[in-house]
């Protein structure tokens, strides 16, 4: 049997990521994020976070999360200039 993989983040960090992504849906669409961080094997740790709409302005204009190709050229930008990948991502459904 495999062993599970494992994603860990701090709670301070987890804490910022929900809450912004909460106040990024506006009650009314999905917001979501990247997580960034170190990987090795299947251990992931997440250090950081990049928020779908500081990629792509547009990402939520539909009510659901989309990215444009020219949001992923941002992504890899950020990861090499902070020497990260990325290790998850998510998203959360507004109220609506």
């Amino acid at each position: 049997m495999r062993p599970e993989p494992c994603l860990r983040l701090s709670r301070a960090l987890w804490t910022e990521f929900t809450v912004e992504l909460h106040s990024r849906t506006e009650g009314r669409h999905e917001s979501g994020a990247f997580l960034l961080g170190q990987k090795s094997g299947i251990e992931r740790e997440a250090t950081a976070v990049i928020y779908y709409d500081d990629l792509d302005p547009r990402a939520y204009h539909t009510g659901v999360c989309i990215l444009h190709a020219d949001a992923f050229g941002r992504l890899w930008d950020r990861c090499a200039a902070l020497g990260l990948s990325v290790v998850a991502d998510a998203h959360v459904h507004g109220l609506e």
